[in-house]
């Protein structure tokens, strides 16, 4: 039985790659939040926070943005497999 070394599996991805031919998975993500609803008196500070996780263990590299203005992401730039993603509401 002839079996193939780790430097034909890499002339092989190299020749794909130069073929334009892109193989990957993504990350199959959970989201502990499906909808953020949020009631804050006026003048005041609401912080919050939910979680992103990749349940099949791949890398998450993703960027967050509120889609309202007066909704404030601590960071908004990501890259595990676990994220928290904390926010401010300050009306």
């Amino acid at each position: 039985m002839i079996t193939r070394g780790a430097g034909d599996r890499v002339k092989e991805k190299v020749s794909l790659l130069a073929r334009g031919i892109f193989e990957y998975e993504n990350p199959e993500i959970v989201v502990s939040e499906e909808n953020i609803d949020i009631k804050v008196e006026a003048g005041k500070l609401y912080e919050g926070s939910f979680e992103v996780n990749s349940i099949n263990g791949l890398e998450i590299r993703t960027k967050i943005f509120s889609s309202h203005k007066l909704m404030k992401l601590k960071s908004n730039d990501f890259i595990n497999t676990s994220i928290h993603v904390a926010y401010t509401f300050d009306a």
